[in-house]
């Protein structure tokens, strides 16, 4: 576990796009063909078995169009034709058919099952046809190398361009790696004489909300009580007197985890963001949510820290640090030019919320750079022969020679793990080999 104060300095993006693309020099990403041969086949069918069943419902009787002939036009039509609501317009001032968009509009209540159904199936079938152009694009401009996987498959070798981000992560081009998903991430792989090793944080993000921006030390006990962010928050709001938390304890003893627990910890999972920016909405009148509002919503320095940045807004700040000190400008990113009407208080709440958000993404970079430093010089002292696949977002991954292996594979097992000062801890969740568990889907 690696041990920070705040005063440390942390590696520029800069740094930590040479030291990532240095090893890939040396070898490159290796990506399994076979398996991304059976991705691009499964997700084709998939694709067109959904579109067959879009047309069947669309046209009932009579002659209908082929799936190659049901262009994006063809759907527009029918969902004007058939009174869809809440569909999205784009910038050309066109119905969106983008798969974000159909999903939105499948959710709206005034539209029908079978609307909301069509929606459904032309927004996975867009998703679906996204990834097959995404391996296709891959395995049409990389060669099959003259090496095997671990597991006897055929292999092509990528060397993406790795460019920093405005949250200090980084990103990769030509190509993209990083956007194929992780019930995906088999098809990254390792020559033989290797093993594949990741290395996760976990729970990052709510852990330094609740150390940095929240710094309540109840609620951190009640996290260290269950190593568990979100039990933590269940625990703050639901199992606490008032008193209890008016007066600041910190001796917290947890209960036991049980199915309604599980239930409840994957529900409160999905309250924090929204909250942390202020939102009060509760439509479905949630009483749990109404907890969390009142009880995280409400802690005075939350409050305090909103209130704080709204003012700093209003007199024309832009950039925020990170706990660190990184500088971000949260104008930079592509939904900044979501909003024409920069005076607009749609457009005053898009900066508040990214001005809270941004600070704790560009806090995980900061330590994710950290980790890629260290990684970077525990390798070349301990593990010459190995080296740093890739970080993707707080996970680093690595291809250890079976030569290093013994030297080196305690240290990576914390190589993500952050004690900062007096926050609570974010722990290293290792794994071992490329998992093919998701092929099962094949079976389906």
């Amino acid at each position: 576990m690696h041990k920070l104060n705040l005063s440390d300095s942390i590696p520029s993006p800069e740094r930590v796009a040479e030291i990532i693309t240095a090893h890939n020099r040396r070898f490159g990403i290796p990506m399994d063909y076979d398996r991304m041969l059976e991705y691009y086949a499964y997700y084709n069918l998939k694709a067109y078995s959904n579109m067959r069943r879009v047309i069947d419902y669309i046209y009932p009787q009579g002659s209908k169009p082929s799936v190659a002939e049901f262009k994006d036009n063809k759907l527009r039509e029918w969902l004007i034709k058939s009174g869809v609501r809440g569909l999205k317009t784009t910038d050309k001032g066109s119905i969106s058919v983008a798969a974000d968009a159909l999903l939105e509009a499948a959710k709206i209540p005034g539209n029908t099952p079978e609307q909301a159904k069509i929606l459904e199936l032309c927004a996975e079938a867009k998703q679906w046809s996204k990834r097959v152009d995404m391996f296709g694009k891959v395995m049409d401009s990389h060669p099959i190398v003259g090496l095997e996987t671990w597991d006897g498959h055929r292999m092509i070798v990528v060397h993406p361009l790795w460019v920093p981000q405005n949250t200090g992560r980084l990103g990769a081009r030509d190509p993209a790696v990083m956007n194929f998903s992780k019930d995906v991430g088999d098809i990254f792989t390792v020559p033989k004489g290797y093993v594949y090793f990741e290395a996760d944080s976990g729970q990052i993000d709510p852990r330094i909300t609740q150390s940095w921006l929240l710094g309540d030390s109840t609620l951190k006990a009640c996290t260290m009580a269950y190593n568990d962010a979100y039990y933590g928050y269940i625990h703050y709001c639901k199992h606490l007197t008032q008193k209890e938390r008016d007066m600041g304890v910190t001796e917290i003893k947890p209960l036991e985890i049980t199915d309604e627990q599980k239930a409840m910890r994957a529900k409160f999972k999905t309250f924090g963001n929204a909250v942390m920016y202020g939102s009060t909405e509760n439509e479905a009148r949630d009483p749990d949510k109404e907890l969390f509002i009142r009880y995280i919503g409400g802690l005075p320095g939350r409050v305090k820290l909103q209130h704080n940045i709204e003012e700093q807004i209003d007199r024309g700040q832009r950039v925020f640090k990170t706990a660190f000190g990184t500088e971000i400008d949260i104008t930079k990113g592509p939904s900044d030019s979501n909003y024409e009407d920069k005076a607009s208080n749609a457009y005053f709440m898009h900066l508040v919320r990214n001005a809270i958000n941004n600070p704790v993404q560009g806090t995980a970079a900061d330590l994710m750079r950290y980790s890629v430093l260290r990684a970077d010089v525990l390798l070349r002292r301990k593990a010459p022969n190995s080296i740093i696949l890739q970080y993707v977002h707080d996970s680093g991954k690595f291809m250890v020679s079976e030569t290093d292996y013994d030297n080196v594979i305690e240290e990576l097992r914390e190589v993500t793990a952050y004690q900062v000062e007096d926050w609570i801890p974010i722990y290293c969740t290792p794994e071992e080999g490329v998992h093919t568990s998701s092929l099962k889907r094949f079976l389906e």
